[in-house]
């Protein structure tokens, strides 16, 4: 099985539409229970998918539309 952060890199473009209008974390939520059953879907568990998420899955997001994480292709 592929390692998780891997991935989760490889998910995020087909799952997330980053609009610059988003500043909330609550703004992610639907594409964060997407994320969460995609991550089911392939075998990991919600712990290994907010693990590599440092916690916080619609926060991951925000981050990386906010660009103070590297990019999904990084």
């Amino acid at each position: 099985m592929q390692d998780i952060k891997d991935w989760l890199k490889s998910r995020i473009p087909e799952l997330v539409s980053f609009r610059k209008d988003r500043n909330e974390k609550a703004d992610f939520r639907l594409e964060a229970k997407a994320l969460w059953l995609k991550a089911e879907a392939a075998g990991y568990s919600v712990a290994e998918l907010k693990e590599a998420c440092s916690g916080d899955i619609e926060k991951y997001l925000l981050k990386l539309q906010s660009g103070s994480l590297a990019g999904p292709a990084s």
